[in-house]
This record gives structure tokens, C-alpha cells and sequence, in this order.
């Protein structure tokens, strides 16, 4: 059976309605609670109606309203039943803001209240500032802090993980995401933490407009912790490296690696290309590491032997050094 469906808008909380009616009383029943028995009802009418009549859904909607800061547009979709009790939905799209969305995923539908789920998600050309501003800065004080921070987005994210319903809850300690991502145009004003390293190395100015290259890495969320392999960071300020991860004891833990002679450079009128790890003989290494009450505090190294022995990887340290041997044996050769 295929079926086609079109809406010109949609606003969430009455979509809702159709599947749960809502207490009629605030005072005996917890919103939050409400919704957790609306998003079970809804799972478990889809569920019931893919069963029953195992249709192929192909869905248009000009625009879908969830909660006041999320406005989707121009949305489309096909949803199947795969195997009895796996929700494939397929070829989706939409807009967000300045962006575009595509979405591939697929989500096993059954009596319990945890929903296995994976996906690829690709996005395109979100501006970093509206999306903060219209999610409220993801929570994080940090981001909420700066005073400018701009830039244009794109990103593949492979995601797999559990949708916990009591939870109402996506990214959790099962989660896991592989995520590319780019950023063009990217600039940084007045940002504390960015001040707070610029006195580090005083020079407390230095920050105060950080316009970026190109930007290109992968980040990895596996239960809860963020990965950063070795990347290149340019800007008008500063050229350095950056790479996170936890430490053994459970910390999250970011290092830049900055070549010294660009502490005593003025700064660049423009953004300079990216010239690699190769460049600049004499480094020093400042380090974020979280504190026990979940605070990031600066460290500043002469050597890299510290991050290898948070991690365990006290053997790597020795094929870095020889790495490291390498390079300037290069230099002195050109």
C-alpha cells in the first residue's frame, strides 16, 4: 500500500493530541510526564498502523512547528515497516534556518521504552550564530559567554544509539557518532576562554578577533566523551593544533600544540594558508583538563610526554619523538 501525505503546517502539540489526549489538570500530572505518555502513544499508533496495513508512507510538509525556537521547512519523507517492528524512514529532508538537512534512518519499534536507532545525518551551510541563538547555546555556558562567534557549517554525522522515552533523551551514555565537519568564515570575539590562555602566555589582547581558515576535521562521541584527532587551526593570530580525548581517569583533556615562534609574531592582516605539523622546530603544548567539578583548567608544557601518560599510551611517546627527529632532520636538509 502506498500512501501520500500533505500538510501545509503542522504545530507539534496538536499532532500530538491526535494519539494522547493531555491531562486536564496540570496540578495531577507533570508535564514532563505528559509528554513522555504522548510520545509512547504516538510510537505505538505508528507502530500499530504499520503493522495493520504495512504501507509505504511518502510525506510532504511545508512546516512543522516544535516548540517556539524550531521551525522546519519544506519537509519530505518516506517511512516504510522493514521486518515487523523496524521504522525505515528514508530520503528525508528539510530546512532549518539558513541550513539544509538530509536523513537516512532507521529505529526498531517494540513494547519497550528504549528505541534502538542509527542514522546518517548531512547538513549544509548552517550559520554557527542563529543556531546557537536558537538553541539556546546548547545549554553551555561556555558558548553563551562569547561574544561573536560565527561561521558557516556543514556536516556528516553517522549516528547509533538508544532513544530512551522516560528520558526524552538522544545523545546518553550509549550513544555513539562519527561526526565530518567543516566550517568556513569562521570568527571568534570575546571569548573568555580564549582570554583566559592569552594571559597563559601573556599576551592577554591576542584573542580579541580571531578570524579562522578553513576549518576540516572528525569528531568522535563514544558514551558521553568527545575525541578530536590532530588538527590544524590558522587564523589571523594564531597558528596551533588541536586534539581532545579522555584521560584514564575519565577526564576530558584538550592539548594545542603551538609553534613558540608564533607567540612573539604580531599577527597576520589576513587568515595564511595551512602549512602542516612541519612547520617550526620549537613547540609548546597548553593543556584544558577538566577539574572535579567539571571546569576546564590551563596547564601550559614543554613537552608532550603528559598527554601520551594520561592516556596509557606511554610508547607512542617514543615513535613521536622520532617523528619529531624527522622533521627537523627535513628542515635542515631543504
Amino acid at each position: 500500500v502506498d500512501v501520500d501525505i500533505y500538510s501545509p503546517n503542522i504545530i507539534w502539540e496538536n499532532f500530538q493530541s491526535l494519539f494522547a489526549k493531555q491531562a486536564q489538570s496540570v496540578d495531577s500530572t507533570a508535564v514532563s510526564d505528559v509528554e513522555k505518555k504522548d510520545s509512547i502513544a504516538i510510537k505505538q499508533s505508528i507502530l500499530n498502523a504499520l503493522k495493520s496495513f504495512n504501507p509505504t508512507v511518502d510525506i510532504t510538509i511545508d512546516q512543522l512547528s516544535y516548540q517556539e525556537e524550531m521551525q522546519l521547512r519544506d519537509i519530505t519523507s518516506s517511512i516504510a515497516l522493514k521486518d515487523t517492528s523496524i521504522l525505515v524512514i528514508d530520503e528525508t529532508g528539510f530546512k532549518y534556518l539558513s541550513g539544509e538537512v538530509k536523513l537516512d534512518a532507521e529505529a526498531v519499534l517494540n513494547d519497550d521504552q528504549v528505541i534502538p536507532f542509527k542514522g546518517n545525518l548531512v547538513s549544509k551551510n548552517f550559520h554557527i550564530a542563529e543556531l546557537m541563538e536558537n538553541m539556546d547555546y546548547f545549554q553551555i555556558e561556555t558558548l553563551k559567554e562569547i561574544d561573536e562567534f560565527d561561521g558557516i557549517v556543514d556536516a556528516t554525522i553517522d549516528l547509533e544509539g538508544r532513544y530512551d522515552e522516560n528520558k526524552q533523551q538522544i545523545f546518553d551514555e550509549n550513544t555513539k557518532a562519527i561526526i565530518d565537519f567543516s566550517l568556513r568564515d569562521g570568527r571568534i570575539k570575546g571569548m573568555p576562554l580564549l582570554d583566559t590562555i592569552g594571559r597563559k602566555i601573556l599576551q592577554k589582547n591576542r584573542f580579541t578577533d580571531v578570524q579562522l581558515a578553513p576549518l576540516q576535521t572528525t569528531i568522535y562521541y563514544d558514551k558521553g566523551s568527545v575525541e578530536i584527532p590532530f588538527t590544524e587551526i590558522q587564523s589571523n593570530v594564531l597558528h596551533a593544533f588541536v586534539e581532545a580525548g579522555l584521560t584514564e581517569n575519565g577526564k576530558q583533556s584538550i592539548w594545542f600544540t603551538l609553534p613558540l615562534r608564533m607567540l612573539f609574531h604580531p599577527g597576520f592582516e589576513c587568515v595564511p594558508e595551512k602549512t602542516g605539523n612541519a612547520q617550526g622546530r620549537n613547540r609548546i603544548f597548553i593543556e584544558l583538563l577538566e577539574n572535579e567539578e567539571g571546569e576546564l583548567k590551563t596547564k601550559i608544557h614543554l613537552s608532550k610526554k603528559k598527554f601520551f601518560e594520561q592516556r596509557g599510551r606511554e610508547e607512542e611517546f617514543k615513535d613521536y619523538k622520532q617523528l619529531m627527529r624527522e622533521e627537523r632532520k627535513a628542515r635542515k636538509n631543504k
